[in-house]
């Protein structure tokens, strides 16, 4: 052991006097036996002068604090003679070293377990007869630390003897948190006889637990079954969009969302648009994400698949903790076909290019490119006022097929609004047994008008 300084010596206990140098002045311990003369006091009456006694030598070092070392004394003498029967027993009480006084977490996720052990040791020295007594701890604490794995009185820790205690941080607040472990220790009764007393405070510690939390990225769909849109069939590589939120607080405690598709099935994909771990959706923010179907092989809305989705919390540019999976999403992804062959739906007048104006599963006719070389559109029972049908200078189909008495006119060179005006040259209606034939314009080849026809249904 190394040298120590005592100032001062005293003895506390029931029969024994002053003692005599060197504990009257000043002097140095280091390694080494030293031998202390003791005198107990006259003894008692009766009973009383069998009374076992003893007594505990303190020393209390240069700086006034009192040392951890005592020696402790009895006079087990039971003949009445006092002090002609002394056994010295020298005996050190528990003392305390910790590995750490930090328990640093760093940043962490809400809702992580955080834990970190930290080495607690009975660092009093042994003694010849082995009377060095054991480390008990107790501690309170503060903010949401916590502390496992204490000695106990019932099971101290004995003479150089270690264990790891756990400190812990609650992790259910993002920003900043922190919290103190208060340790408060005591000498206990360990294996040897010591003759005690037990439970004096030997010490207090504080360990500073502390860290950052980040609440994981929340994503959020606009939809999970997202609709591509209308496209005729045979078309292939159609798309749309949905779009993605992270919908975390954005007050600079809340990571980045990623996304990547885990699988597919029936033709779908993710085009593009997805944040990456490396450039994530940060809090608060908005992603478009393009989805698309291989092909439209069916009308209605047989054209189906579906795209899953791995989402995981980024820390890139927030905590910089590594990229953790929060799950999956499952996206379904459909477009509805049509195959061209279209009749017109609508009791009135309208525009060639509004999907609505045809029936669903025929379309719009003849806007399609090479896809509607086959195309049709037939004005069929549904009109019942006059009615004027702009064609789209675009457009292409095979046949045009009116199935009720029409009357058709050419606007005029230089056309007035296209709205029902009078018709220059009417035509006159079939017979009522042929009404239902069809009366079809252009049967050679594909109808592309060069300027704008309207086709104009008496009442």
């Amino acid at each position: 052991m190394a040298s120590t300084s005592v100032a001062a010596a005293s003895i506390s206990g029931s029969g024994f006097n002053a003692v005599a140098a060197p504990l009257s002045t000043a002097f140095t311990l280091s390694a080494g036996a030293y031998s202390v003369m003791l005198t107990t006091a006259s003894p008692g009456t009766g009973s009383n002068k069998y009374q076992y006694k003893d007594g505990k030598l303190r020393l209390t070092s240069a700086d006034g604090t009192s040392l951890s070392s005592y020696l402790w004394v009895e006079d087990s003498d039971t003949t009445g003679n006092a002090g002609t029967s002394l056994t010295a027993a020298s005996a050190v009480v528990a003392q305390h070293t910790l590995g750490t006084t930090t328990a640093n977490f760093g940043n962490f996720r809400l809702g992580d377990t955080l834990s970190q052990t930290v080495a607690l040791t009975n660092s009093n020295f042994a003694t010849t007869n082995n009377f060095s007594e054991a480390l008990a701890a107790t501690a309170s604490t503060t903010g949401t630390a916590s502390v496992s794995g204490l000695p106990t009185v019932g099971s101290p820790l004995a003479q150089r003897q270690s264990t790891n205690i756990t400190v812990g941080l609650g992790t259910g607040v993002a920003g900043p948190v922190s919290g103190n472990v208060n340790l408060s220790f005591t000498t206990e009764q360990g294996s040897s006889a010591a003759p005690g007393p037990y439970g004096t405070s030997v010490g207090s510690a504080a360990i500073i637990a502390s860290g950052t939390g980040y609440r994981p990225a929340s994503p959020a769909f606009s939809t999970t079954s997202a609709s591509l849109g209308r496209f005729h069939v045979g078309a292939t590589n159609v798309t749309g969009t949905i779009t993605l939120d992270n919908t975390a607080a954005s007050d600079g405690y809340s990571e980045g969302l990623a996304a990547a598709e885990n699988s597919t099935s029936g033709g779908a994909s993710v085009v593009s648009g997805l944040p990456t771990v490396a450039s994530p959706l940060a809090a608060g923010g908005q992603r478009t994400v393009t989805l698309g179907l291989a092909s439209v092989a069916n009308v209605g809305v047989g054209n189906a698949g579906t795209v899953t989705l791995g989402l995981d919390t980024s820390g890139t540019g927030t905590s910089g903790l590594a990229a953790a999976s929060i799950g999956t999403q499952l996206v379904n992804v459909s477009a509805q076909g049509y195959s061209g062959q279209s009749i017109w739906q609508t009791d009135g007048g309208g525009s060639w290019g509004d999907f609505n104006d045809w029936d669903a599963s025929g379309g719009t006719p003849g806007v399609d490119g090479s896809l509607s070389v086959n195309d049709t559109a037939t004005f069929g029972n549904v009109p019942t006022n006059p009615t004027t049908v702009t064609i789209r200078a675009s457009a292409s189909v095979e046949a045009l097929t009116f199935s009720n008495p029409w009357l058709i006119t050419q606007p005029q060179k230089t056309p007035a609004p296209l709205a029902a005006r009078p018709l220059a040259r009417p035509v006159v209606p079939p017979p009522a047994a042929k009404k239902q034939a069809q009366a079809t314009k252009a049967t050679t080849g594909p109808h592309k008008p060069t300027q704008h026809p309207t086709y104009a249904l008496p009442s």
